[in-house]
């Protein structure tokens, strides 16, 4: 078998040659046409004026749901992001970070918008010089009422006495826009809020955590994530590497379960010095996975997706320098949360001005149905030529695994079946071979597996099968079985 580099590319979108430079942000919105699919949000400039706005994008097809945009020219929306159902109507929401860009000084804002209409919910906003909202989550509960919260941190926030230093700032706001609290780094060099990601309940009081990107001086390295409390705002922990003084914390994630402990991780990433890239655990903050590659790390994005089907959580890597054969600057890959193996991989086929902006952003995307292979999202901002934008700019959603591979039927629901059933998982093995991977099941157990050519016919047979008269009630053969190999697990 081949390298199962090239995996499908689900749709593209391409700013409309000399009317738009198209997407140059991105983030997940979350389904918001209710179609299984979970939708995107792309920044773009519309000429001529050079007009800002925020589009929403379905993830099925590509096509716009909802366009944003400020009516003043010189607040300009430059960042957004989902922040889930603020309003109550069933709908996500989102959030976009206004900027003055008319040096009148005018506050910076975090404003959320309904998801279906586009209509101002609530806003939060600080003064023009503490860039506040260089990054911000939403879609987590910090005081435990049930309903989605809003963190917002600025890297550029100076200290009030010392104004030439930076230290940077984090606020939390409840559903309503009310602070929560704030907190800032520190007069020893650690400089927080380059980055932000939702966690989930680490200390187990109901109550979502978050990570924060660090950077500057902290013990034994130059950055890091420091996992936050969302009820208090307090310090749970510093992650960071202390054997190698490497710059993380550039882009931070959540990674789910992956040591399967009970308790979600998250990644870290940074691409000062050697691009290097963690997922530490949750509860400890002891590193799980340590993944250094050739090619710049600017982005990560794990989200808690399986992406091999193996029950561990895997994670979406942009790899800004990197060079594949046959291709130009710029990858992103799917590497697995168990060893960090490529999985699956897309490569800048197309010469760009600017060298590696491939993967300039990138987001993983939940499955669109409970049997389906997770997606993901990548953006190309320097794609295409244009006499008045400069370029045109493309977003590209691909299918997590590689071309060809599919995932269909469900799993057994039969009264004997354990509550945790085993999952069946394809992996790349170097370049020429592919391991078909078996989790959650006892190791040394019998096992075996069927390979067959078709899903249609089995004999004279039509599949699927239903398996009730042999004993197995609500289980089903899904695939023809030429060869039946036995073999048993291992662990």
């Amino acid at each position: 078998m081949g390298g199962l580099r090239c995996q499908e590319l689900l749709w593209e979108k391409i700013g409309t040659q000399d009317k738009e430079r198209f997407a140059w942000t991105l983030a997940v919105a979350g389904d918001t046409n209710s179609d299984g699919y979970e939708d995107i949000l792309v920044g773009l400039s519309i000429w001529p004026g050079g007009i800002v706005r925020q589009r929403i994008l379905s993830g099925k097809n590509g096509d716009t749901l909802l366009e944003f945009s400020t009516k003043s020219a010189y607040l300009r929306p430059h960042l957004s992001g989902g922040v889930g159902d603020m309003d109550g109507d069933g709908t996500p929401d989102f959030a976009v970070r206004i900027r003055d860009t008319s040096y009148r000084a005018l506050p910076n804002k975090v404003e959320v918008h309904s998801g279906k209409t586009g209509k101002l919910i609530w806003s939060v906003q600080e003064s023009w010089i503490s860039e506040f909202g260089t990054s911000f989550i939403g879609d987590l509960d910090l005081d435990g009422d049930g309903k989605p919260d809003l963190v917002v941190a600025s890297n550029r926030l100076r200290h009030p006495k010392y104004s030439s230093w930076i230290w940077g700032g984090v606020w939390a706001f409840n559903n309503r826009g009310k602070l929560l609290y704030k907190f800032t780094g520190n007069l020893k060099g650690l400089m927080v809020g380059i980055s932000l990601a939702k966690v989930g309940d680490v200390d187990g009081d109901g109550k979502d955590d978050f990570v924060v990107g660090t950077n500057g001086y902290v013990p034994n390295g130059y950055g890091g994530g420091m996992l936050v409390s969302g009820a208090t705002g307090k310090t749970i922990f510093h992650a960071l590497d202390k054997s190698e003084k490497v710059m993380i914390g550039r882009s931070v994630s959540e990674a789910g379960d992956v040591d399967r402990d009970g308790i979600p991780d998250f990644v870290v990433s940074g691409n000062f010095g050697t691009p290097t890239m963690y997922v530490f655990s949750g509860k400890t903050g002891k590193i799980l996975l340590k993944v250094q590659k050739k090619g710049q790390t600017d982005e990560v994005s794990g989200r808690g997706l399986d992406y091999d089907k193996d029950g561990v959580p895997d994670i979406v890597r942009s790899a800004l320098g990197h060079r594949a054969p046959g291709a130009y600057f710029g990858s992103v890959m799917v590497l697995s949360g168990r060893d960090g193996q490529v999985l699956a991989q897309a490569d800048n086929k197309w010469r760009t001005g600017v060298s590696g902006d491939f993967g300039a952003g990138i987001v993983a995307l939940a499955s669109p149905t409970p049997t389906g292979i997770p997606l993901f999202a990548v953006i190309q901002p320097q794609f295409g030529s244009s006499r008045v934008t400069g370029s045109r700019g493309r977003v590209m959603v691909f299918r997590g695994l590689p071309s060809g591979v599919r995932d269909f039927g469900t799993s057994c629901k039969g009264s004997r079946l354990p509550k945790d059933l085993p999952a069946i998982g394809l992996r790349r093995i170097g370049v020429k071979s592919t391991r078909i991977q078996l989790a959650n099941a006892k190791p040394g157990s019998t096992a075996l597996l069927f390979l067959g050519f078709t899903k249609t016919r089995f004999g004279s047979l039509t599949l699927p099968l239903k398996l009730d008269t042999f004993g197995f009630k609500g289980c089903s053969l899904f695939t023809s079985s030429e060869f039946i190999v036995a073999t048993s697990t291992g662990k």
